[in-house]
């Protein structure tokens, strides 16, 4: 993940360092641990897939900076709003990642029963009909868009 970036671009290169620097200070493994090293558990663990994502962003937002690129506005839905608030300027790295965390503990703290989400390209309806028959529950979480749908369950 962005390494080829990283490699050709000294501001994604640097925001990784700044990155990984606020992470080794905090004592959690850094990004490039999780993205470069150890790349289990990225898409299944909350923390490491969340800041992994948050730190790509960060790293691509300031690539294109680099580059003169200005966004006129930034927007972000669900966990994006936390890499919107840092590329808008209103929040630091550390307080980007500081909140990821949080956000993180309270997800895995919620947990009761190994449960899963996945965003399912489909209608709303067609979500709603499937999960009525479906044996195990299964609950719509969010309908993200008109052609896709969160769900989640056992």
């Amino acid at each position: 993940m962005l390494k080829t970036l990283a490699a050709d671009c000294p501001a994604a290169a640097d925001a990784i360092a700044e990155a990984d620097a606020l992470l080794g200070a905090m004592g959690l493994e850094t990004f490039t641990h999780i993205a470069w090293e150890n790349g289990s558990g990225l898409g299944s663990d909350i923390w490491r897939t969340q800041l992994a994502m948050l730190v790509a962003d960060y790293a691509m937002v300031r690539a294109l900076t680099s580059l003169g690129a200005q966004p006129d506005m930034v927007a972000g839905h669900s966990f994006g709003e936390l890499a919107a608030l840092l590329a808008a300027g209103c929040w630091s790295l550390d307080d980007a990642i500081r909140a990821a965390w949080e956000r993180a503990d309270a997800q895995r703290r919620s947990i009761r029963e190994p449960a899963g989400m996945i965003a399912v390209f489909a209608s709303l309806e067609q979500v709603e009909s499937l999960v009525a028959w479906y044996e195990h529950p299964v609950l719509i979480a969010n309908p993200n868009a008109p052609g896709q749908v969160v769900v989640g369950g056992s």
